[in-house]
């Protein structure tokens, strides 16, 4: 009796052991999933599930090779896209990238008052450093954002601007060739060398890789503290933007850009909140395109580039400096420009930037109208 137990015992454990058995580790799944793939090498699962172990034990190289076959097969497949492209991102190597400009403008009403008070033009200096930074962290791609920016007006000091701010965040790959990058981010803004105001922001930034004329999409939502300078300002604020591109409309090299952005900004005073529509458009053509072939080596890489700026304002109640109070304030600011932007024209690698700007904002309340002309030089080196 007890020799006929073991024997079924036997049997029953020999037949248990012949089942396929869940996987105990990454390395046991890996070789039953490659084994499988021999005897039915097309299934598309299995290749996705070995494709994503092997990315996990950090065989990136064999990983990518195995999505790439997937899609010569299936060029819809939008796990092996995303994951593609993903995993090609991990491959790339850390880079920074920062532009350093200086330059110098002229303003015809720098403080931006309405005639009726005391206007007057002014130079000013300004400065900014622009900084870009992607490289691997753990097992995703991290991209950062750094600015810094400070202006210096011969005699309207109480106009001398200065700003920081930096945000980063971890990409994303998401379906139909989209990126999404969710970041934090926090600036630091002064006024005539004095606090201005603090900002916490969260962002979500959306890139397409794809060919289209939406490229990306942009939300932020921030915090904004003003007690050092107005507390009246202290505000949350909801932004949405989003970028539009067109290429090749009129020229060999043109790009035609259209950005709409809307902002909500919730200040504690209701002279304070405001909704914002801002629409900038932009065409940017190279010089070249102007005139016969051989003018290509008399203009070389500059470019000329149109821009169009407008924006309405709507605020929650009239401008506090009015009295009496008068309707809610409503403004409307308009500003067309132009620039010729050309390279290395003193040979130190740098790029020259003319720009003019006209400004007209167009308000219901007199002491917010003002107009002013702006035209400024720049050189900008790529560091």
């Amino acid at each position: 009796m007890a020799f006929g137990c073991a024997v079924a015992l036997g049997v029953v454990l020999q037949a248990a052991w012949a089942q396929p058995v869940p996987a105990t580790s990454g390395a046991d799944e890996l070789r039953s999933v490659f084994q499988q793939l021999l005897l039915d090498p097309g299934n598309p699962a299995l290749n996705l599930r070995y494709a994503a172990l092997t990315a996990q034990r950090g065989e990136i190289a064999r990983a990518i090779a195995t999505y790439e076959r997937i899609l010569i097969d299936d060029p819809n497949n939008v796990t092996a896209r995303r994951e593609l492209t993903r995993l090609r991102l991990l491959l790339d190597p850390p880079t920074t990238e920062a532009v350093l400009s200086l330059g110098v403008q002229y303003e015809s009403n720098a403080p931006r008052r309405n005639p009726s008070f005391l206007t007057f033009n002014d130079t000013v200096g300004t400065a900014s450093l622009a900084v870009r930074d992607e490289r691997v962290l753990g097992d995703r791609r991290w991209r950062s954002f750094g600015t810094a920016f400070m202006n210096v007006h011969n005699r309207f000091s109480v106009g001398d601007l200065g700003y920081v701010g930096a945000n980063t965040g971890p990409l994303l790959m998401l379906p139909g060739g989209w990126t999404m990058r969710p970041g934090l981010g926090g600036a630091f803004a002064s006024r005539d060398y004095r606090t201005m105001f603090a900002e916490g922001s969260l962002l979500a930034n959306f890139e397409t890789m794809e060919a289209g004329p939406l490229e990306q999409i942009n939300l932020r939502f921030a915090g904004q503290d003003w007690s050092g300078r107005d507390p009246g300002k202290d505000a949350l604020i909801g932004e949405i933007g989003a970028g539009f591109r067109w290429r090749g409309i009129a020229a060999s090299g043109d790009t035609v850009s259209f950005d709409p952005i809307f902002t909500y900004n919730a200040a504690d005073t209701a002279d304070n909140t405001y909704r914002a529509i801002n629409l900038t458009f932009g065409y940017v053509v190279p010089m070249a395109s102007f005139g016969p072939v051989e003018a290509r080596s008399f203009f070389g890489r500059s470019y000329l580039g149109l821009e169009l700026h407008l924006e309405r304002d709507d605020y929650g109640a009239a401008d506090r400096r009015i009295s009496p109070p008068a309707e809610d304030r409503r403004d409307y600011y308009v500003a067309p420009g132009i620039r010729l932007v050309t390279p290395a024209v003193i040979g130190l690698n740098e790029t020259w930037t003319l720009r003019y700007l006209f400004e007209d904002n167009i308000s219901n309340e007199f002491i917010n109208r003002y107009s002013n002309h702006t035209i400024g030089l720049t050189a900008s080196w790529r560091l």
